[in-house]
């Protein structure tokens, strides 16, 4: 079974980019770049190490370490509010099976705001609402007690224009280990072919490489603290990056702040995060809002429940 992991580790920080994406092309289901998640949202966008046990198609390695045997949640966000005005709807599941194999499944979706569908004379037919949907699930494997690996499979589709939309189906694979009051995750993530519109024209899916850490530590029955840090680099065009801490008092209140940059055509920009969490016998809410004035993503809110145990 050492084998067996082993060989897991290196396929995933070996993985050649060329593999991935050779020629130049643009992006297309940049919606996969969207989370559904109000927790790692308002860390700075740390996805990969920070994500509610539930929102596991974030970064499925880590689950095994949650230190929940199940979890459940929704969220709703108000993305680009003065851009393309999305509302989006993410729920996910995951239950951990003795400490060791995890299982989840998720999905989120977006409705873009309506526009006005004219011809070359420009006479109005109609209105039309852009659409995109990602459905995922994914396994995890707890092989050494440090050390775990995690694979999604995902199917993302964004529809633009009546009769007119592009599908794809991507995998992620990443490893993550757990040392003390750190974790450390990394792997590729959206490994799939390209899409193609009906000219011809080749469109990558945002692809990438992902590095993230994370440090928990609790100081008492009354404070305990969270940070995390984690790194995207796009095989197309661009970079992510994000770093950001929760604070929680009693388990009961969190309070999380962050910062997020992003370079190219990576599918998030940059903006400053923060949000609140308030949990209760396992029950959970949370909110995130983001800031911004080089981007849409300005006045982002998203907000979410879950329970857990």
């Amino acid at each position: 079974m050492k084998k067996i992991g082993i060989i897991l580790i290196c396929a995933a920080l070996t993985m050649p980019a060329a593999m991935i994406s050779a020629q130049n092309s643009s992006s297309a289901l940049s919606s996969m770049g969207r989370t559904a998640d109000p927790v790692s949202a308002a860390i700075g966008g740390t996805s990969l190490v920070s994500s509610d046990p539930a929102m596991a198609l974030a970064s499925p390695a880590v689950l095994p370490f949650s230190g929940k045997d199940f979890a459940v949640s929704a969220s709703y966000g108000d993305w680009y509010p003065d851009g393309s005005a999305t509302k989006s709807f993410g729920a996910g599941v995951s239950t951990v099976i003795k400490e060791k194999f995890g299982i989840h499944a998720g999905f989120s979706s977006g409705t873009l705001a309506e526009y006005e569908i004219t011809d070359a004379n420009g006479t109005s037919s109609g209105t039309f609402t852009p659409k995109d949907i990602l459905l995922g699930a994914g396994f995890s494997w707890r092989f050494l007690t440090a050390l775990s690996a995690g694979v999604n499979v995902k199917y993302a589709k964004e529809t633009l224009y009546t009769d007119y939309a592009y599908s794809a189906v991507a995998a992620d694979i990443f490893v993550a280990g757990k040392f003390s009051d750190f974790t450390a995750t990394a792997g590729v993530g959206n490994i799939g072919g390209k899409v193609a519109a009906d000219d011809g024209t080749e469109f990558s899916i945002p692809a990438y490489a992902g590095l993230g850490v994370a440090y928990d530590k609790t100081f008492s029955s009354v404070h305990s603290v969270h940070a995390a840090a984690d790194f995207k680099y796009f095989f197309e065009d661009g970079t992510e990056f994000g770093i950001g801490a929760e604070y929680c008092f009693k388990k009961f209140v969190a309070v999380r702040a962050g910062y997020h940059a992003g370079s190219g055509a990576a599918p998030m920009g940059s903006f400053l995060s923060t949000g609140l969490g308030l949990n209760f016998k396992g029950f959970a809410i949370n909110a995130a809002y983001l800031i911004s004035s080089e981007s849409s993503l300005g006045n982002t809110l998203l907000a979410g429940i879950g329970w857990s145990f």
